[in-house]
């Protein structure tokens, strides 16, 4: 089988790489909220998507340290992945002065878009569950390295999450490795965290994001990375040391890690390790 490649018309996947049209979201998430499995709706980041999260990297970008199977590894923690697509391909190589970030990067926005879309699906399902008086198992939305910056569009589009119930619509909002830019992103973040629990993980051992400061901001850097010093007033940063990008992977070398990300897909309480010093929310993980 070839690897599975972006159609504009499928906007989540489920872990049999199974696509969903828009008509189909409801239908998808009336049926998993009357699971008991936890939900995590996962924007993925830049690569041959949805084919890399699904199947793999393929052999030679392997070879690159290209990781791959994202879906699969978040779901050895016995949760239900929803998968967003959107066109994250990079080109590698210049073409017309567009830098390998440039091409995933300019397609954000109609990522955006695409995310809208399922969230409104998930609210509509969850509405209707609220009227019923029925509850549902912990949601979590989970944005990786550039699908941090998917989620950023949206929250700039919209001013925020578009709500159909009141309060918080997912257990947790994990922003993880994330290629957003650090400068400026409390502004969009705090309208993330004025519902919603927000967690973001900095890690300056990141192999992929100390590679990826094409088209930044004079002075700015990955987020995932440095947060810099103006944090979100109402984000918990999670600081961690680990030569890896995707960090939601089970491991037995940092069981710390494992605990944070298995605990965050089913409470909010959530283990921290050791606060660390102003500013902000900051603990170290391990």
């Amino acid at each position: 089988m070839g690897s599975i490649k972006y159609d504009e018309n499928l906007l989540v996947y489920t872990s049999d790489a199974k696509g969903f049209a828009s008509n189909e979201l409801r239908p998808l998430f009336d049926r998993l909220l009357g699971g008991s499995r936890p939900i995590v709706l996962f924007i993925h980041g830049r690569g041959k998507e949805p084919g890399k999260s699904l199947q793999g990297a393929g052999f030679f970008a392997g070879l690159a340290g290209v990781e791959g199977h994202a879906v699969a590894k978040l779901e050895a923690y016995g949760v239900v992945v929803v998968m967003i697509s959107w066109d994250s391909e990079r080109s590698g190589f210049l073409i017309f002065g567009l830098s390998d970030r440039a091409r995933s990067l300019g397609n954000t926005a109609a990522g955006a878009q695409r995310l809208g879309v399922v969230l409104d699906s998930l609210g509509e399902s969850l509405q209707s569950r609220e009227q019923l008086h029925l509850t549902h198992p912990p949601i979590t939305l989970l944005a990786h390295s550039m699908g941090t910056i998917v989620l950023q569009k949206y929250i700039e589009q919209n001013n925020g999450f578009r709500r159909q119930t009141a309060g918080p619509t997912f257990t947790n909002v994990l922003i993880s490795s994330a290629d957003a830019d650090n400068i400026g992103h409390a502004t969009w973040v705090d309208k993330i965290a004025n519902v919603e629990h927000v967690f973001i993980t900095t890690n300056p051992d990141d192999p992929t994001l100390v590679k990826s400061d094409e088209g930044r901001p004079a002075n700015a850097v990955a987020l995932g990375r440095n947060p810099g010093n103006a944090l979100s007033q109402g984000a918990t940063y999670a600081v961690i040391s680990i030569k890896a990008h995707e960090i939601f992977t089970k491991r037995l070398d940092h069981p710390e890690l494992s605990n944070f990300f298995g605990t965050s897909f089913v409470s909010d309480v959530v283990p921290l390790g050791v606060a660390l010093p102003p500013p902000g929310r900051r603990f170290r993980l391990g």
